[in-house]
């Protein structure tokens, strides 16, 4: 076993948790991301008759990430504005993408649901929600 002086150890905790921050670009990436989550969720509620217990935990879960890091990237009068843009909004695209052609979506919605879950664990680290 390594023993390093406390004061050793304590940076590099510091240096480990630095380099695996978000940048605040990297943060409105995943802000975005989350929304669009939170939508296919949405989508997926209303045109795939997804099951709703596990499903609406995790469309929550996006939508915290998205609430957590508005209120670091966004004024208090643009939350709303931008959640109605890019949660709501993005429901409705989807909705209708899959009504006009369920063929081709339902199948990359589904992929993108899967991707969402993968992704999550880094924007609620990004969030300070871990």
């Amino acid at each position: 076993m390594i023993r390093l002086p406390a004061f050793t150890f304590a940076a590099a905790l510091l240096a480990t948790a630095c380099a695996n921050a978000a940048t605040p670009e990297r943060e409105q990436e995943l802000m975005a991301i989350a929304a669009s989550c939170a939508a296919f969720y949405q989508a997926g509620f209303d045109r795939l008759d997804l099951p709703v217990e596990r499903n609406e935990a995790q469309r929550q879960a996006f939508i915290a990430v998205v609430d957590a890091l508005g209120i670091k990237h966004l004024a208090p009068s643009q939350r709303e504005p931008w959640f109605m843009e890019n949660v709501v909004g993005r429901t409705g695209i989807v909705v209708n993408i899959i009504d006009l052609k369920p063929d081709e979506s339902i199948p990359k919605v589904r992929a993108n649901l899967t991707a969402c879950d993968k992704l999550l664990p880094e924007m609620n680290a990004a969030a300070g929600l871990e």
